[in-house]
């Protein structure tokens, strides 16, 4: 993998390189020339900056290979790919001329704009509920991942981000690895992470190991954190005192890094559970243990287009909120769908039995077919009961989920079929009594489906999502009332 990897970067840059000098012909011998050392040297820097990332050279000189380095990478991307549509468009189309140009610029737009995107993080708001008891009712958490503190990003870079988690209000910051990029040296000789002093998180700051803490050195990373307001955990819990459990898986990087299960006690699992897990290959375990929340980094959704078609083929969740609610909700509505269909002309006889019965009574006073009638109903009541209940687990697993109107109504559909049978005689009684009863519950089945196929189509009108930090006016009433009475209670206190 690593050396096919490399064949595609060398053949890239062989190739870019051939098509740059065929365009500059009319330029002098000794600026081609030039120009060829320049590149190369270029090309090679990203592996330059790595060879010599733990040596003691002037700062300034780590950081010019790095960015080169780094840039290039993505320049040799972005460049190729638009050479070959260039290169097609004048196979297709003779008279398309200068597509070596044409390319060029693209790519260097496409640098600048994915630039100004990397100077401008976004933040991503989420909430989730939860009958698990937690301080105050309420908490909030921020995670952040992969910062690569060091040659790429400093420490005035880190002073920003501090900023903008602070202006979260965060109970508890969450770090998922990669806080440190491929060297500790940097971070020493700065003391970068004494900005996380600033960080204003009443219950702490609490750290998974990533793959490049490995390349750092783990020994180093954790010799230096010590120093840090920043708690790196491997295959540990942190209880802070709001409730919460806070499992901090160790790296892949490790392989002999705990089992999930062994790392949870009984006391945890009552708890509102976090598991920190730096790379997202292990989210099925944190399923089999209950886990209410589980994040992962490691990604970059493969940094940029088209690497992150790759990452979402590699990983189990390479970005995003997962669908294992969806899912979840699918195979219990299937489930009751299957019922539905399977016991239908069970119920259909009954009823029709029972017509059969009805007329004989009435026409000549005979009661022998009761026994029949009854013994049909009996065979078939198991059934019907278990239709009823697993209506009913769809309706609550829906309402625990808080999902929107639309299910709310389709909940309460739910519930007052319910409350019918249930105020009668039974299921079997109120089947008797009422012919409508099957049609209902078919009905109510098919709504639910219904709705979870819009669940998956349009999942952001049921879960609240808000993209770029933006907050509504409720959440900034609230944030302005919260700070007030802490300051009420400093003010007291003095």
């Amino acid at each position: 993998m690593l050396l096919g990897t490399l064949a595609l970067y060398v053949g890239a840059n062989f190739y870019i390189f051939v098509r740059l000098t065929q365009a500059m012909c009319l330029v002098p011998l000794w600026l081609r020339v030039a120009f060829g050392v320049l590149y190369w040297l270029a090309a090679c820097g990203m592996f330059v900056s790595f060879g010599l990332r733990n040596i003691a050279l002037p700062e300034f000189l780590h950081r010019t290979l790095h960015v080169v380095g780094t840039s290039w990478l993505l320049f040799t991307l972005y460049m190729a790919v638009a050479l070959v549509v260039a290169d097609l468009a004048h196979w297709v189309w003779p008279s398309f001329h200068h597509g070596v140009w044409y390319a060029l610029g693209i790519t260097l737009a496409v640098l600048v704009a994915g630039y100004i995107n990397y100077r401008n993080p976004r933040v991503e708001h989420m909430t989730i509920e939860t009958d698990k008891p937690i301080e105050g009712g309420r908490m909030r958490l921020v995670a952040i991942s992969d910062v690569h503190l060091g040659r790429g990003t400093t420490r005035s870079d880190l002073a920003r981000y501090v900023s903008i988690i602070n202006s979260e209000n965060p109970d508890v910051l969450l770090i998922v690895g990669d806080l440190i990029d491929n060297s500790i040296l940097p971070i020493e000789r700065e003391d970068m992470c004494r900005e996380f002093e600033r960080v204003e998180a009443r219950y702490g700051i609490y750290m998974a190991a990533g793959n490049h803490e490995y390349i750092s050195g783990i020994e180093e990373c954790h010799n230096y954190l010590k120093t840090t307001p920043v708690q790196l955990l491997s295959d540990s819990v942190a209880r802070p005192a709001n409730g919460v459990a806070i499992v901090c898986r160790d790296d892949r990087q490790n392989p002999r890094r705990a089992k999930l299960d062994s790392l949870l006690t009984e006391s945890d699992k009552g708890s509102f559970m976090v598991v920190l897990d730096h790379q997202p290959n292990a989210i099925a375990e944190s399923q089999k243990n209950s886990i209410d929340l589980h994040i992962s980094g490691h990604t970059h959704r493969g940094q940029v287009f088209p690497l992150n078609i790759l990452t979402d083929q590699l990983f189990e969740q390479s970005h995003g909120l997962g669908t294992t609610l969806l899912d979840n909700l699918n195979q219990t509505i299937s489930g009751v769908d299957s019922l539905v269909d399977d016991n239908s002309k069970n119920i259909t006889l009954a009823i029709a039995s029972l017509n059969s019965v009805m007329r004989d009574l009435k026409q000549s006073n005979i009661i022998g077919n009761i026994d029949g009638f009854c013994a049909t109903l009996n065979k078939n009541g198991a059934k019907l009961d278990s239709i009823m209940t697993d209506v009913g687990a769809v309706a609550h697993s829906l309402s625990e989920q808080n999902l929107g109107e639309k299910l709310n109504k389709a909940i309460s559909d739910v519930d007052a079929l319910l409350a019918k049978v249930n105020s009668g005689k039974g299921t079997i009684g109120n089947l008797v009594s009422d012919e409508k009863l099957y049609k209902e519950l078919a009905q109510a089945s098919q709504n639910l489906s219904a709705l979870l196929a819009d669940l998956k189509e349009n999942p952001k009108r049921y879960v609240n999502v808000t993209v770029f930090g933006k907050k509504t006016y409720e959440e900034k009433q609230a944030d302005k009332a919260a700070k007030a009475a802490d300051k009420a209670k400093k003010k007291a206190k003095k």
